[in-house]
């Protein structure tokens, strides 16, 4: 079904085990996403840089990782809410990142509104890491993250779009 992925992720995303998923970027419109993705069922664990947006998520409910590196353990998704191309570069490809300590197969939704062509980049790097990125950028704004009714535009193939569609 998705022929990229290893044999345990095609499974856990098969039979619906992948409940467990990392949240980078509890700013206005990731706070809210994350706390829905928790009333939705999901395991949810947080990571911003801030201090402050950090204690705000753990106050809104949701648990929150140190670093990067930290939130990767276990989750079979990662979604990315970041301001610039250069902060979802970083957060991919710096020591400690997401490619160096995510699962094997997991599925990073990048929700952040950034340049195509580092979009394209960032979807080969993934797989050359055993992962899988998707462009999915929102619309809806801080009124839609709230209510949970954002729409998301997702570049990537039929069975990536299909393998993201609960957590988005």
């Amino acid at each position: 079904m998705f022929p990229r992925y290893s044999q345990a992720a095609q499974r856990a995303f098969s039979v619906g085990a992948g409940k467990n998923v990392g949240f980078i970027g509890l700013g206005c419109m990731g706070l809210p996403m994350s706390q829905n993705l928790k009333k939705a069922g999901y395991n949810v664990t947080g990571y911003d840089m801030s201090p402050e947006a950090r204690a705000a998520a753990n106050d809104g409910g949701i648990q929150t990782a140190e670093n990067v590196a930290d939130l990767c353990k276990g989750v079979q998704y990662i979604v990315t809410a970041l301001p610039q191309t250069a902060h979802v570069e970083e957060t991919l490809k710096m020591e400690g990142g997401i490619f160096e300590n995510a699962v094997d197969g997991a599925l990073i939704c990048d929700v952040s509104t950034i340049h195509p062509d580092g979009a394209k980049q960032f979807y080969a790097d993934a797989k050359q890491q055993g992962l899988c990125y998707l462009d999915t950028p929102m619309s809806g704004g801080v009124t839609g993250a709230h209510n949970g009714t954002l729409t998301f535009m997702v570049g990537g193939t039929a069975d990536e779009f299909e393998a993201s569609k609960g957590v988005l």
